[in-house]
């Protein structure tokens, strides 16, 4: 089966990344990503982002 991920976009978006032995307990928010998707046969894939910190000010843009 080959299966291809097209047009994906994700706006106001959050991830919380937990790791218990460490601990660690992060956010992070805001995430912004559009992408033209992934082809089966593709080991890339082409993405536009923005997020912001969990507690600071910063941020991240970029292209990948």
């Amino acid at each position: 089966m080959h299966v291809d991920v097209l047009a994906v976009k994700v706006l106001h978006g959050e991830i919380y990344y937990r790791a218990k032995p460490i601990p660690i307990n992060y956010l992070v928010r805001d995430l912004n990503m559009e992408s033209s998707g992934k082809k089966w046969d593709a080991d890339t894939i082409a993405s536009l982002f923005s997020f912001l910190s969990q507690k600071g000010k910063g941020n991240a843009r970029g292209a990948s």
